[in-house]
């Protein structure tokens, strides 16, 4: 006896489409990508930021948490989460008085976090991003 059962019809794709998923992101791109959680880092470390950089900081975070979560960088998880606190922190104490910085010890973990971004974008695929997009 035959078994049966629903059977999911998929459109046809251009092959280039699942080719260009799987390629790593080229060196302009991730030098732009670079830029622009540096130049927020920068800002916020100089006493200049404000909510956006912060926002564009936070979004790098969050970023780099789901790429160890796929398994990029696995061993930096508790890293990114503790640098993701020193974020929430940095946002409570704007809210109070107005302007974003951070302590000695929540700069260390931030940068620190952005030198794994940094390393987690240069091994990840173009296509790794766009389940959480």
């Amino acid at each position: 006896m035959r078994k049966y059962s629903k059977r999911t019809v998929r459109p046809l794709l251009d092959p280039m489409v699942w080719i260009t998923k799987r390629s790593p992101l080229a060196n302009d791109q991730q030098r732009d990508i670079g830029i622009a959680y540096h130049a927020s880092l920068q800002a916020i470390l100089r006493g200049h930021g404000n909510a956006q950089a912060w926002a564009t900081l936070a979004c790098s975070l969050n970023i780099a948490l789901m790429l160890c979560e796929q398994g990029f960088s696995a061993g930096h998880i508790d890293d990114i989460k503790h640098a993701q606190t020193a974020m929430l922190t940095c946002r409570t104490r704007a809210e109070i008085h107005n302007k974003y910085g951070f302590t000695g010890d929540e700069a260390r973990l931030v940068m620190a976090a952005c030198n794994i971004q940094d390393e987690q974008i240069s091994m990840a695929s173009k296509g790794q991003g766009e389940v959480y997009v």
